[in-house]
């Protein structure tokens, strides 16, 4: 048994035997005394980005440049054309999509954003594309 096993055991055993009673007539009192209602702080911020906007963003994003110059895969061709149409007629945009534009407005405003994982690119069921491959060569777009 290792000795970090053994602290680990003590500090468990010592949790264990800690009697309840002073924390629960802590939390009754508490909450007897302040009205969660009275904690809540409303803000009003502007949070919307205009749909001209959204729709520029959208169409740096979606169009892709010529086969001549990058070939996508057929399938994000398509993914991507799916996209464009929906931010040009605001109707069925799916989650990638909103995600999508929601970074693009978030570094046009001078934030930066940083993703971590190894779903970053493609996302983790396939829906990101953040990054998309030249399937005649080894760049990326």
């Amino acid at each position: 048994v290792s000795p970090v096993w053994n602290e680990v055991q003590v500090i468990t055993d010592a949790s264990n035997s800690t009697p309840t009673d002073n924390f629960e007539k802590s939390f009754k009192k508490w909450t007897k005394d302040v009205n969660p209602d009275e904690c809540i702080v409303q803000l009003s911020l502007a949070t919307g980005v205009d749909i001209e906007m959204l729709r520029s963003y959208g169409r740096a994003m979606f169009i892709l440049p010529p086969d001549s110059e990058f070939q996508a895969h057929s399938k994000v061709k398509q993914i991507m054309r799916d996209r464009l149409a929906s931010i040009n007629s605001g109707d069925s945009i799916l989650w990638a999509t909103a995600e999508a534009l929601a970074f693009a407005s978030l570094l046009v405003d001078g934030y930066h954003i940083r993703l971590s994982g190894q779903d970053v690119e493609r996302g983790t069921f396939n829906q990101r594309h953040a990054v998309l491959y030249d399937q005649a060569h080894t760049d990326s777009c």
